[in-house]
């Protein structure tokens, strides 16, 4: 019979019984990052959109500027589901434990 992966070890042993599954953990730290480079991403295209209004001789056309404004928050609409995608994965990462192999 074998033993249970699950049961508390020996006081001594430094070994943690069970670990995350460090795929999932990565995962989620890689599209969390990815997420933070999208924002930044649309920080700079509004920097920009604004820059060109405060810079323009002229009365802004609202069209346009709905165009440039709309084109700018794509990648904050991509950091929001990725944003989600990651933060699911590292919960799933942390809860989910995979027993440590110990033969």
């Amino acid at each position: 019979m074998t033993e249970n992966p699950y049961e508390p070890g020996n006081a001594t042993s430094a070994d943690p019984q069970t670990r995350s599954t460090r795929w999932l953990v990565r995962s989620g730290i890689a599209s969390l990052a990815v997420a933070f480079a999208c924002f930044v991403t649309t920080l700079v295209g509004m920097l920009r959109v604004f820059n060109s209004i405060a810079s323009s001789s002229t009365a802004p056309n609202p069209s346009d500027l709905a165009q440039d404004m709309s084109v700018v928050s794509i990648p904050s609409m991509a950091a929001g589901l990725l944003a989600i995608l990651g933060v699911i994965l590292l919960v799933a990462g942390v809860i989910i434990r995979q027993p440590i192999d110990n033969s």
